[in-house]
């Protein structure tokens, strides 16, 4: 008995605290990339709608499909149903669905400056989640701060008018156009 080769059991549990210390270590920081991967995708998604918005209406200034030109007050309300005509944003990073007319991007003038707020909105299982009307300056930030759940969609699929999207929006603005 004197060449028997193998572990002792005191080695075996040994062994087995390391890897329980390993797991434990690197577990929370592999879910913690994860959740960081999928914010950044959010963020990224959103800065796309934006950037798309700032194209559509820089070359959609005639034609059938003319984006009205606006002034101080007034604004331009566009759908990710309409900037997504390249499907260039996808499914959400939750595995779930963009709502394409709850998601948008309102291009407004206040005082001198033109504004872009953006609001991009994931279902999952029932529950909606995302950016809720953030200003393009606070999104370039990349900041976590302003992605978490949303209350419920505010429908403005439903809306034929204007004025009706007005209702609909959290901004104080005319809007002129919308699509």
């Amino acid at each position: 008995m004197e060449n028997e080769k193998g572990f002792t059991l005191v080695e075996l549990l040994a062994m087995l605290v390391v890897l329980g210390i390993l797991m434990g270590v690197t577990i929370p920081n592999i879910t913690g990339i994860l959740s960081q991967s999928k914010n950044n995708q959010i963020l990224e998604d959103a800065t796309k709608m934006i950037e798309t918005t700032k194209i559509k209406i820089a070359t959609h200034s005639t034609g059938y499909d003319k984006i009205p030109k606006i002034s101080a007050g007034e604004c331009i309300v566009l759908s990710l149903n309409y900037l997504n005509d390249n499907e260039d944003i996808g499914t959400g990073p939750n595995e779930g669905e963009y709502q394409d007319y709850d998601s948008y991007v309102v291009y407004t003038i206040e005082g001198k400056q033109r504004k872009y707020y953006v609001r991009l909105v994931e279902e999952v299982k029932g529950k909606y989640s995302g950016i809720d009307e953030v200003e393009s300056q606070v999104l370039e930030k990349n900041t976590y701060n302003n992605i978490g759940p949303i209350s419920s969609l505010k429908g403005i699929s439903e809306a034929s008018t204007p004025s009706e999207v007005q209702t609909k929006i959290n901004k104080s603005c005319n809007v002129k156009y919308f699509k």
